[in-house]
């Protein structure tokens, strides 16, 4: 998905301030404290040690945003700099201080970090949403604010009706949002995973996987016609049991031949897979299956 250019709105036409000194000043790095209500929790370690090397070279060309409470200066924007700047062992950063509510200050920093692009689709999901219902930004405003397609906020926010299995694989960063916007149509969640597992495994292109999708929705309609259910009946819950049905056999012929037995079904025919390790493992079932006939 191709995504807008350039660095997004600045913050102060993402929220209106009533009052604030935007004139950066030098304070006491002791008197700054990350917001405990920070959306962003992780940190790349890697990453903040190579941000600190170059903030001991060139010092911090950019202020963080804090906000004044209780003779503290709290984070709105710039954590990662502030955890820099400790590990560079700086005694005073510059900042900028606004005057902000809790809300606007929550918010800030959420859209901050979503105009970030080290995020995984997961963490980017969750922040939409949290936009969404918790500021009630529509899809279109949430796209002008963090600088991304209205389509991309959209299939991002879908990610979030996936199995949870499928989620754990976007978190891990396996999977693409091309694979996803496959899935997605997909009712059933033990389906979502199961074709999810299988492009992992086979290592399948978004064309290829397109097809697998493809054939496994023709293969359970058809089922679910020469079954004779109603066309309104889920044809994921069809699919599922059949896979259950083939599950069964396998396990049977796992124990009958000593074998990793795997059954494909086709859209008109099918295969059973049967794993062999070594010549001589080949020769052990070549063997069991003479005595099979024989008997």
């Amino acid at each position: 998905m191709t995504q807008k250019r350039g660095l997004g709105k600045g913050l102060n036409a993402i929220i209106p301030v009533t009052h604030d000194d935007s004139r950066p000043t030098e304070i006491d790095i002791n008197n700054v404290e990350p917001n405990p209500k920070q959306p962003r929790k992780h940190f790349d370690q890697r990453s903040l040690e190579e941000l600190a090397e170059s903030i001991k070279q060139y010092g911090i060309l950019q202020p963080l945003l804090v906000t004044k409470q209780a003779g503290f200066y709290i984070i709105i924007a710039g954590e990662r700099r502030w955890r820099a700047a400790r590990m560079a062992k700086l005694t005073t950063v510059p900042v900028i201080i606004k005057d902000y509510t809790e809300q606007e200050i929550l918010q800030v920093s959420l859209i901050e970090n979503l105009q970030r692009s080290d995020l995984n689709l997961l963490e980017e999901a969750k922040g939409f949403e949290r936009l969404s219902e918790e500021f009630g930004l529509t899809q279109e405003e949430i796209s002008e604010k963090v600088n991304k397609n209205r389509s991309y906020v959209s299939n991002a926010i879908r990610i979030l009706e996936l199995d949870d299995r499928v989620q754990n694989f976007v978190a891990d960063k396996k999977i693409s949002m091309g694979h996803l916007k496959l899935l997605m149509p997909l009712k059933s969640n033990d389906v979502q995973f199961e074709l999810a597992e299988t492009i992992l495994d086979e290592g399948l292109s978004v064309r290829d996987a397109e097809v697998l999708v493809r054939e496994y929705m023709t293969e359970a309609k058809r089922q679910a016609a020469s079954d004779n259910f109603n066309q309104q009946d889920n044809p994921d819950i069809i699919q599922t049991k059949r896979n259950s049905q083939f599950a069964v056999i396998e396990k049977e012929l796992n124990s009958m031949l000593g074998a990793q037995v795997r059954i494909v079904a086709g859209k008109r025919r099918g295969k059973i897979e049967i794993e062999y390790y070594s010549n001589d493992d080949l020769d052990r079932l070549i063997s069991l299956f003479k005595t099979k006939m024989l008997n």
